[in-house]
Order: structure tokens, then sequence, then C-alpha cells
């Protein structure tokens, strides 16, 4: 019947981070145990198939054997000034859910091995692992250089990337974050986790760091920023050229052309 259902006419897959096996794996794992025969069958089926990201395209490749198209996922673009001469301290953003996945327990560690640097953290977000991320901010010292602001309206959201340098990530997964394309258009450097998943967002050295999951690689990559003002500006200055590849009309287009490609082989 499956099969049947899915000659009747040519459709297209697209695949995000949770709808490929290993993307999320702790949260997918069970389910693809017992989905993946229909999974296969309509990866397979497919008349056309693209994926939001480099590293989600790899996942899909591996798992069912079909190399998707990569559709960057994009957003209208955002006018914003160059980047000006860093002054101050170091403004350091993270944005998001704070739970196992983004694993913002990571950041705490990081910022304690340079707690007299000039830094200063702002969280925007909570989740689980919000009391807990205060509480080891506390014991380490280090609550005065953290701003803890919670959800915010898209607004605020929009200023607090325009007054800040660095998006820090020390994601255990992503597919494309969202937040990091965001931080692209406003020209923040981006210091990382070695995951596949920012591969599309961070050009190690040249718009931010590619840190290893432990807390004296993310130290050493916000130290250097501290004290190098010219290199923070230049990967400032490279996120903004880096932008133009998320623009949403270019994402639209492409979906729009592969789309028509597959309603042509009915």
């Amino acid at each position: 019947l499956a099969v049947k259902l899915l000659a009747l006419r040519p459709y297209a897959v697209t695949a995000h981070l949770g709808d490929v096996p290993g993307g999320v794996p702790d949260q997918t794992a069970g389910l693809f145990r017992l989905a993946a025969p229909l999974a296969w069958l309509v990866w397979h089926q497919a008349a056309a198939t693209t994926a939001v990201s480099s590293h989600v395209a790899g996942l899909a490749q591996k798992a069912w054997g079909r190399s998707p198209e990569i559709i960057l996922n994009g957003i209208p673009p955002i006018i914003t000034p160059p980047p000006a001469p860093p002054v101050g301290p170091l403004r350091l953003l993270m944005v998001g859910r704070l739970s196992v996945q983004k694993n913002p327990l990571l950041a705490i560690e990081a910022l304690a091995k340079i707690p007299g640097e000039s830094w200063h953290l702002d969280v925007v977000g909570d989740g689980p692992l919000a009391d807990a991320m205060k509480d080891a901010a506390a014991r380490r010292g280090l609550s005065h250089k953290i701003e803890w602001s919670g959800w915010l309206e898209e607004s605020e959201v929009c200023k607090k990337l325009e007054n800040s340098d660095v998006l820090l990530m020390t994601s255990l997964q992503e597919g494309l974050p969202m937040a990091a394309v965001e931080a692209l258009w406003y020209g923040l450097a981006i210091i990382g986790s070695r995951i596949g998943g920012l591969n599309d967002v961070i050009a190690d050295t040249k718009n931010g760091n590619v840190c290893d999951l432990n807390p004296e690689s993310f130290a050493a990559a916000i130290h250097h920023l501290i004290h190098s003002p010219a290199s923070l500006l230049s990967m400032k200055q490279e996120s903004q050229s880096l932008a133009r590849h998320f623009d949403f009309a270019h994402c639209v287009a492409s979906y729009e052309k592969t789309l028509r490609s597959a309603q042509s082989k009915k």
C-alpha cells in the first residue's frame, strides 16, 4: 500500500537535522529503528531530495544512499552597518534553549578559565539547564560578568545581536542553527563546537573559530579575540560577507527549481 501511495505523484523530500539517523540520536534513535524501512522507501521513491545543510546532507547520504541537494536555510537580508572596531570588553552572546543539546554548561567551564579577562556574556533563552548554568557561574565567581536575559521578543533579540561581538555556540548537535545565520548578517564572529552542523556558518580562523568540545579549546579562542581586536574586526567583517549565502530569495528560488524538476518526472 505504501509503495502504491508513493507512486501516485512525484514528490520531494527536505531533511532537517531530526529527519535523518544520527542527527539527534538521543531523541530519534529508537524511532528510526522502527521506521527505517518506510523512511528508506520514502527517500528512494522521491523525485528529488534536499537538505538544509551540508551536515544533514551527509547524514542522509550515509543512511539512505542518496545525495540530497543542499539548500541552505535563508532569511530576508538584514541591512546593518559594517562592523566598527571593537571597544571595551569582548561582548559574548548565547541565544537559544538551555538544553543538553546546546551544552551551555561548557560555556561556563570555559569562561571560568579566564575569569580575570575582559569579557561579558549575555545569555538569551531559558530551559532545563538554566538553573544549573546560573549555579555554576555563581560557584566560579562569574555572576557579575553574565547577564541572564531569558526569552525575548524578536526586536529585543535583534538589539542584542547589534550590540554583541561574538556568538558563542557550545552545542553537541546542530543542523543549521538560525541564530548563527542571523549572527552572520549582524556581523558577529562565531566561536562554535567542532561539529558538522556548524560547517556552513563558521570558516575556521576566517569568521570565527571551531573548538573541540572541551573548556580549554573555547577559552583559548575567546582569549585570543580579547587580545586581538584586529582579528576580531576581520572576523566580524567576514561574517557579513558570508551572510549573502543565506539570502531567503536564493533559498526560495532553489526550492522552486527543485520542485519544478520533480514535477517534470511525473
